[in-house]
Parts: structure tokens; C-alpha cells; sequence
């Protein structure tokens, strides 16, 4: 329950890969501008299914509208209205890069820390 796992770019994608298939270690997933991985595409439906009922982390996305990666994050959202499973999910102005990030990180950790 105090455990969050989340990154920028990359960063995100990674914690989604982890965080969807290990949902027992981590109490967030955060994902900050983050590409879902061409491998995971194939697998992020199954990871939800797989999850018992009541031990999904709570999930937070945000992205950029000019980022280069919002398709990525808009397919991931889809998925996640499609399936109700309950995120967060922001456009906020900006792109895939360091002043973006910058700007929401107090949003960012606030996100993390709010159900501790």
C-alpha cells in the first residue's frame, strides 16, 4: 500500500511493464509521458485480467498535448475506460521533454503520497 512504482518516458514504460504484472509489490503506478512498449501492447489486457479484484494500484497518466507520444497514452486510456478501470488521466500543455516534467513534478509526488 506504500510502495509506488512510477517513471518519465522511458521511465513509464518500464513501470507500467513491472507494475502490471507484479500489482501485489506496488500501490501506485505512475506514468508521466510514457510510450506503453510495442512488446506490452499485446500483454496489457491480460496483466489487467489477470489482477484479483481489489488489488489493482492506482493508476495516474499524464502526457503532453504536443508530446510526440500521445498516441500511446490516448491507446493505453482507451483500454482502461474500456475495461473501467479506474486512473487518472491529464493532457496538460507541453511536450515530451524536461520543462514539462519540471512543471508537474509537485503534481507528480503529491499523486504518489496522497494515499499515504
Amino acid at each position: 500500500a506504500y510502495r509506488a512504482i512510477g517513471g518519465i518516458s522511458r521511465g513509464g514504460s518500464w513501470a507500467l511493464h513491472l507494475g502490471l504484472q507484479h500489482p501485489e509489490l506496488f500501490g501506485a503506478i505512475g506514468l508521466h509521458s510514457a510510450p506503453v512498449f510495442i512488446s506490452d501492447a499485446e500483454e496489457v489486457e491480460a496483466w489487467l485480467d489477470a489482477i484479483p479484484d481489489g488489488s489493482l494500484p492506482r493508476l495516474y497518466l499524464d502526457i503532453g498535448d504536443s508530446d510526440v507520444q500521445s498516441f500511446s497514452s490516448l491507446w493505453l486510456k482507451e483500454i482502461l475506460n474500456r475495461k473501467l478501470v479506474p486512473h487518472e488521466y491529464y493532457v496538460f500543455p507541453g511536450y515530451h521533454n524536461e520543462p514539462y516534467w519540471q512543471a508537474h513534478l509537485p503534481d507528480y509526488l503529491r499523486w504518489y503520497i496522497a494515499a499515504w
